[in-house]
């Protein structure tokens, strides 16, 4: 009996004893596996980084060889032959740079011009309108009588001369009477000199000397008649507008600008 329980006591501590190796054996079996599948996957990525280096490699050696090509056709040249290629590649690349800077300073001079000519344009244009409004707020209301009935609000601002003489110095003899009927509407006295065609240019000076204000039109009038008046009224400061063309909106407005002046 005392052997049987001996027995089974070493059994009972055999078992135990098997159960831990077993467990044991589980986790080390475990762990390998873990190790073999980290180690598959690292060979696969050290595999895919050495097929990109090959392909690197070989690129690189193409492009080696192309290189060496290259050098080996500039080295098969004699050095005079060389530098003439060399020199006419340099020759053609600074002929273009000049035939660019040739188109820019052409466009540059193109955008100047038309930057000049839409300023002209726009002064031009402002002058005309400025030309149009004074001749519409001169022949808006007609006479005293409508000038009192009116109730347009901009009939405070028509031009009044106050009884001055105002000369005209040049312009078309067809519009004289327009001229007349322009200043007489803004309530001033007109007189005319045709600028040296038949009135003598003495008799220029007598009429600038009695007017008040000076019109003078710049393309129907004498050279002469022309700068005396400009030098005649600058000296004794007398007011005067200078007509760029001897139209009746022309006129009008150096009416109005002569009427608003001080």
């Amino acid at each position: 009996g005392a052997g049987q329980r001996a027995d089974l006591q070493r059994l009972t501590e055999a078992e135990a004893e098997l159960q831990t190796l077993r467990h044991d054996f589980d986790q080390l079996l475990q762990r390998s596996r873990l190790q073999l599948d980290e180690r598959e996957r690292r060979i696969c990525e050290l595999e895919t980084a050495n097929q990109e280096a090959a392909m690197v490699q070989h690129r690189l050696a193409a492009r080696e060889q192309t290189l060496r090509s290259r050098l080996d056709a500039l080295q098969a040249m004699a050095p005079p032959t060389r530098l003439a290629t060399l020199q006419r590649q340099c020759s053609d690349l600074t002929r273009r740079l000049q035939l660019a800077e040739q188109q820019r300073d052409a466009l540059r001079a193109e955008c100047a011009a038309a930057q000049a000519h839409a300023a002209a344009l726009a002064k031009a244009c402002h002058e005309r309108q400025a030309e149009c409004a004074a001749l519409e707020k001169l022949i808006g209301p007609t006479g005293a009588a409508a000038c009192r009935d009116c109730e347009r609000p901009d009939c405070a601002g028509c031009a009044d001369l106050c009884g001055r003489r105002v000369l005209c110095v040049g312009g078309r003899n067809q519009l004289l009477e327009q001229y007349r009927t322009v200043v007489a509407q803004c309530n001033g006295r007109f007189e005319h000199h045709d600028g040296g065609i038949e009135d003598h240019r003495q008799r220029l000076e007598v009429m600038l000397a009695s007017a008040d204000a000076v019109v003078c039109a710049t393309d129907c009038v004498s050279h002469d008649a022309y700068y005396r008046t400009k030098r005649f009224c600058k000296r004794h400061a007398k007011p005067y507008v200078l007509l760029r063309n001897s139209g009746v909106s022309s006129f009008v407005r150096a009416v109005e600008q002569l009427g608003t002046a001080d």
